[in-house]
């Protein structure tokens, strides 16, 4: 009989403290401040070829930066068909890639792998990277940094 109750009483101290640290972070969150939300129509965004002027017809490549903030950036990324991105070193974030659709070669340092539609990958920071659409069609990806800034002195090329 005393397991049983002991065994009440350990499960009632969890749930109060797990209640009181959900209670806690309520609280917390309700002292924050309001947040804006960025909202972007694809059909409004500034799409740009792989030099950085305004996308042209014959460009291999598009890209637009939809959200753009100090500590993160996200944008979408089309390749034409058969076309490549050629290699791109990342020096101040990290980025995360999710094919929208499409077949794509990655190359990150010395290795290589081959994406299609709903997967996913990660450049992380330092490293350079390149891509290759393998399809006849065009192949979209969206994409996502998280940007550290660098340390004083660290020279970004």
């Amino acid at each position: 009989m005393k397991l049983a109750n002991h065994e009440v009483k350990h499960k009632d101290i969890s749930y109060r403290r797990s209640h009181t640290f959900v209670n806690k972070m309520k609280q917390i969150a309700l002292k924050e401040k309001t947040v804006s939300v960025v909202v972007q129509n694809t059909k409004t965004l500034a799409w740009e070829g792989p030099s950085g002027s305004p996308v042209e017809g014959k460009d291999p490549l598009k890209l637009c930066k939809s959200i753009e903030l100090p500590n993160y950036c996200m944008g979408i990324l089309v390749i034409a068909p058969l076309k490549e991105k050629h290699f791109q070193y990342v020096l101040t974030c990290s980025l995360f890639f999710v094919v929208v659709y499409g077949k794509v070669e990655l190359h990150v340092h010395k290795s290589s792998w081959i994406i299609e539609t709903d997967d996913s990958f990660i450049v992380p920071l330092g490293n350079a990277y390149s891509l290759k659409n393998l399809s006849h069609e065009k192949t979209k990806l969206i994409f996502f940094g998280i940007k550290r800034n660098p340390p004083i002195g660290e020279m970004v090329v």
